[in-house]
């Protein structure tokens, strides 16, 4: 899935491109703040790749999130630098894949599918990636940042400083 808001800093044209020569199902859903251009993407849709223009409640969200194995993040690296994702955040907690640059999941000390261009994912075989490697070092990055005693450590430490 490539879910969220889709605005210029996400690459969904080559994505489609991509994704019309490797021939896995991809669903685009999320609101488009250019109606044109979600009209032209439509000219592009192929029968395994859906793209739907609407605004997901959370509830909704959070479900085609979970449900998924990989999720896309087609963003602009360079207006990536340095900053995270709610996105790539939530694919952590929900186990899912994050399929992104090399240096977007660096930065953000987050294990998934690293890509140097948006074109590497004509080339990946996703039935044969290691996904249980992934989620288990996934699974420890968010024990480590995000457990009970580490948020309990950082509360006692709020509390007596």
């Amino acid at each position: 899935v490539c879910l969220g808001t889709i605005g210029q800093n996400k690459n969904i044209e080559s994505l489609i491109d991509s994704f019309s020569h490797n021939n896995y199902e991809l669903d685009i859903v999320g609101k488009f703040r250019n109606k044109e251009r979600y009209e032209f993407l439509k000219t592009l849709q192929l029968s395994h790749i859906k793209i739907e223009d609407t605004y997901l409640p959370e509830d909704k969200y959070y479900s085609l999130l979970a449900e998924a194995k990989y999720a896309i993040l087609p963003y602009d690296k360079n207006e990536y630098f340095k900053r995270t994702s709610g996105v790539l955040q939530e694919c952590l907690f929900l186990d899912t894949i994050p399929v992104t640059f090399k240096s977007i999941l660096d930065d953000n000390n987050i294990s998934g599918i690293g890509i140097d261009t948006i074109q590497d994912l004509e080339k990946i075989d996703f039935k044969h990636i290691d996904v249980s490697g992934i989620r288990k070092r996934n699974r420890m990055i968010l024990t480590e940042k995000y457990g009970w005693e580490k948020n309990k450590e950082r509360l006692y430490k709020a509390l007596v400083e």
